[in-house]
């Protein structure tokens, strides 16, 4: 379970460098996949859970299955954490 972890934080780490020199060399951006959401924003909320203060509660309630949304991984994720 731990390693799933830093593998997602090393995944992210690689995607956030990638929108870096895609914006540096002001080239366009790849052309989104389909990509299911979900797991992007379990993703998401576990990690916002663990540095929240703990007097602010998260909750997240998540359909069973979503549809395909054509997206970026990375700036999906980037997007919920902001």
């Amino acid at each position: 379970e731990y390693l799933k972890i830093v593998t997602a934080a090393a995944e992210r780490g690689r995607d956030l460098v990638q929108q870096l020199l895609t914006f540096s060399r002001r080239s366009n951006a790849s052309t989104p996949d389909a990509i299911d959401p979900l797991p992007v924003v379990d993703e998401a909320y576990r990690m916002l859970k663990s540095i929240v203060p703990s007097r602010i509660a998260l909750n997240l309630r998540l359909p069973p299955s979503a549809q395909s949304i054509a997206a970026d991984p990375g700036e999906l994720h980037q997007v919920l954490v902001n």
